[in-house]
């Protein structure tokens, strides 16, 4: 008797802690840290932080600032403009700075904006649509389609973030390439997305990348993707623009 009450309130602890996960894929039982890793030269501009996801970044070494500044003369000093949990028609008034500083050579990572609706501060072509923001259960159900994308060497599925926003595939800006997405009953939801645009990279997903995410990825996800991003994008720089003097300075 002892032992089946005791399955039971296992059972219900399990329950409890699943519930506990709130809409940006926050979980306050999930924990998980790596050791501290060497600096590495891309610097990380994040617009709030709302999810306490600088601190990982932080510990895989990139080199990370928090603020509100999004004009063109601000985010223009750093490799990659990070965006998470930032609704549509929020700041649709800086998508023509967030467009320049793409195609002057800057890397774009929007994800998990939490709420329905359009994102407009997307450069064109990488507008995607939120149709709900809690997402198609299990979360974690994802799987890589494009397994020759930088982004997604030497991953496996378990390497990836979940899906805490429903973006189905249909919805996606035509720039994008899918890189990863839902599968089974889940399958039309997009799990992440990138493209070039100018001598800049842009790259989405729904993720909830704190270490007290219910699914925050891998270590590696993260460190290939931002790893990306602060590359710039495929064509060559000419040696007058911005993305040239940036990866000059950035040495």
């Amino acid at each position: 008797m002892k032992t089946a009450s005791a399955l039971l309130l296992g059972l219900l602890l399990s329950a409890g802690a699943a519930l506990a996960i709130d809409d940006t894929g926050f979980d306050p039982e999930a924990w998980q840290d790596s050791p501290p890793q060497p600096m590495r030269q891309c610097s990380v501009y994040m617009y709030g932080d709302a999810m306490n996801e600088a601190s990982r970044l932080a510990s895989l070494g990139f080199q990370v600032t928090v603020g509100g500044d999004l004009s063109y003369g601000n985010i223009s000093n750093y490799d990659i403009l990070m965006l998470p949990l930032i609704a549509p028609g929020t700041i649709g008034g800086y998508q023509a700075g967030i467009q320049q500083y793409v195609a002057g050579g800057g890397g774009l990572f929007i994800h998990q904006p939490n709420a329905i609706g359009q994102v407009d501060y997307a450069p064109v072509g990488f507008e995607f649509t939120v149709t709900n923001n809690w997402w198609c259960e299990p979360e974690d159900a994802n799987a890589i389609v494009d397994p020759g994308h930088p982004t997604m060497q030497g991953l496996g599925n378990a390497d990836l973030a979940g899906r805490f926003d429903t973006v189905p595939v249909t919805a996606l800006g035509s720039g994008y390439t899918l890189v990863a997405r839902g599968t089974g009953g889940c399958s039309n939801d997009v799990c992440a997305a990138a493209g070039c645009y100018g001598e800049g990279r842009v790259f989405a997903d729904l993720s909830n990348l704190s270490y007290a995410s219910g699914d925050p990825g891998s270590d590696q996800y993260v460190i290939n993707v931002l790893g990306w991003l602060c590359e710039g994008g495929a064509s060559p720089a000419d040696e007058s623009t911005w993305g040239a003097v940036k990866s000059v300075f950035a040495k």
